[in-house]
């Protein structure tokens, strides 16, 4: 059951064209009907509390400071 108002997740996403790139996540609230805990929707690109995708960690092996290391 989907609960409260939904908020966007602001996601770094591996760099395009020399720009960085972000995600906008929906965070959905929900509500479980049998014993009323509250989440938020799990998404797999994603670790909880963190703010960049898990393809930034493969690559780097570091999300906070990516930089592209081959020139293009």
């Amino acid at each position: 059951m989907r609960r409260g108002t939904a908020y966007q997740r602001k996601v770094r996403h591996l760099p395009a064209f020399g720009k960085r790139v972000y995600l906008l996540l929906p965070a959905i609230r929900l509500t479980c009907k049998d014993c009323h805990a509250h989440f938020v929707w799990h998404y797999d690109c994603v670790s909880p509390k963190k703010r960049y995708t898990k393809a930034i960690t493969e690559t780097s092996g570091r999300g906070d400071d990516y930089a592209c290391s081959t020139p293009l």
